[in-house]
């Protein structure tokens, strides 16, 4: 099974974006990344925020911290054939 890191490498970007995201990835802590509600996530900050890595990291860990506060990955797993486990 691929990785978040193994299948953002394969969504098609300039190498300006590449460089972002790679920067983007090193800033996150393995935890962080895991927790990424799909493996383009970064990719779709940083085009967001028009290349700004600092920015674009930045909102990520906010957002990441915001679905951990409101047990996002809870709720929406409720969605799923499996039901909520509680």
């Amino acid at each position: 099974m691929c990785g978040p890191t193994q299948k953002m490498m394969k969504a098609e970007r300039s190498e300006e974006e590449s460089a972002g995201l790679k920067q983007i990835l090193d800033a996150l802590t393995d935890e962080e990344k895991a927790d990424f509600p799909d493996p383009n996530m970064p990719l779709r900050h940083l085009r967001a925020d028009k290349g700004d890595v600092i920015v674009a990291t930045r909102k990520i860990k906010e957002t990441l911290a915001w679905r951990r506060s409101f047990q996002v990955a809870k709720i929406t797993n409720c969605l799923h054939d499996e039901g909520d486990e509680e």
